[in-house]
């Protein structure tokens, strides 16, 4: 292998292309391919992340996410995270939270590992799977507070009933305000477990984007995605938030498209309009029935919500999902029943258009109950899984009985897309309305 060490001396390092033999002074041969082994271990082995030799060949300290230069904190109170910085603005935060529990509860948490802060990040984590409360549909017994959480269940009843039933206007208020308080609560919750998202950001594109798309409908999609997106990446390339930019962009930008992008088809919905024939003229006609559609999507959510709790309660064995251990089967069939039966009593029945009345009918009504049925389940079991990956058992503490905002309207942030879709493909609605002068 004379080419690999040629006769005119050793081989040189990059040095040698500027650096004349008198000026480089040191040798640096290199050693030769087929030489052993010195039989030396890098000092460096283990400092970062390495190759497995099984699925139980990890350590904790080996996560990617732990190379951040900034050392964990201690664990944060979440009382005391809320009423800290809230909108990101200043302050470092730490790096991802530690992988999540995947024991079942009941099961004992694996052993902590690292710094003590971190083992006690773990240490809550688990003590939070352990206690977490039951869902609707669950089959053990519930800490739910019933009379205060029936009491919570009417007020918001009443207050979306009497805002629907003035009109559209209100209706758009007292939805985006909601929505926007779920955004807030999802971006504290997220900052209580190490993240720093941008929270104000955030709220500004839920508020920005449900009364767009009821201005311009669909079409505002683009235009204020672009937008968001375009000041997320803004607010860390210029400094406004700290941290790693990269999960915290990545919060920022989950938070967008779970909350404001979902709950926005509450403006679409209010906005939307059928054709309709009119009785009098018989000419085909534009008619507004927003506050039809959005009622009739949280009518049947609310139905799939108590019907899955009540029959899950008492009946439920089935268990559905690892994501949420306490959701049964026969809660969710139970809760399905209960939402179809609903819908065609009630909307059917009373003639609510547009499902229960021209241009929907009887039939639509079915669909409806149908539809919401598996968008909340979907709804419902994706809150689970963020919950039991953050550790924590509720998103918030807004309403009394029932937990956070987010955990009352899951299965509505994912209902109010499914109806608007099902009613474009029925015929039911436009995609687009038509503004009279």
């Amino acid at each position: 292998m004379s080419d690999i060490d040629p006769p005119g001396g050793p081989i040189r390092g990059p040095e040698s292309w500027f650096t004349s033999d008198d000026e480089l002074g040191a040798d640096l041969t290199l050693p030769h391919w087929t030489e052993p082994g010195t039989g030396q271990v890098d000092a460096t082995e283990g400092a970062g992340p390495r190759w497995r030799d099984g699925a139980s060949d990890y350590n904790e300290l080996d996560d990617i996410r732990l190379l951040d230069p900034t050392p964990p904190p201690e664990p944060v109170d979440p009382a005391e995270a809320a009423g800290e910085v809230f909108f990101g603005l200043e302050g470092d935060v730490a790096v991802a939270p530690t992988p999540p529990l995947d024991e079942a509860p009941g099961t004992a948490a694996p052993t902590p590992t690292g710094s003590g802060a971190q083992r006690a990040r773990v240490a809550s984590r688990a003590a939070a799977a352990a206690n977490r409360s039951p869902e609707p549909g669950a089959s053990k017994g519930s800490d739910r507070n019933i009379a205060m959480a029936t009491i919570t269940g009417l007020g918001l009843a009443v207050l979306a009933l009497g805002a629907l039933s003035i009109g559209e206007i209100p209706g758009l208020i007292v939805a985006t305000g909601i929505l926007a308080l779920a955004t807030a609560e999802f971006y504290n919750v997220m900052r209580t477990v190490g993240y720093n998202p941008a929270s104000l950001l955030g709220i500004a594109t839920t508020v920005g984007l449900t009364v767009a798309v009821y201005w311009k409908s669909t079409a505002a999609y683009p235009v204020v995605l672009f937008i968001a997106v375009l000041c997320a990446l803004l607010w860390y390339l210029l400094g406004v938030g700290s941290g790693r930019p990269v999960p915290n962009l990545g919060i920022t930008l989950l938070g967008i498209g779970y909350i404001s992008v979902l709950g926005s088809f509450a403006g679409l919905l209010l906005s939307s309009d059928s054709i309709v024939a009119n009785e009098t003229t018989g000419l085909v006609e534009f008619q507004s029935h927003g506050a039809g559609l959005l009622f009739a999507a949280i009518l049947a959510t609310v139905a799939y919500d108590i019907g899955a709790y009540v029959i899950g309660r008492s009946m439920g064995r089935t268990p559905l999902s690892a994501h949420s251990p306490n959701k049964t089967l026969e809660g969710v069939v139970g809760g399905a029943v209960v939402s179809i039966a609903v819908s065609v009593v009630v909307i059917g029945g009373f003639n609510i258009a547009p499902w229960g009345d021209a241009p929907g009918g009887f039939a639509d009504t079915i669909v409806l109950g149908v539809v919401a049925a598996v968008a909340a389940t979907l709804g419902d079991l994706c809150e689970s899984m963020l919950k039991r990956d953050l550790g924590v058992k509720d998103m918030g503490t807004m309403l009394p009985g029932h937990g956070g905002i987010l955990d009352r309207f899951d299965g509505l942030l994912f209902v109010m897309p499914a109806v608007w879709c099902a009613g474009l493909a029925l015929n039911i609605l436009e995609a687009t309305s038509v503004v009279s002068a």
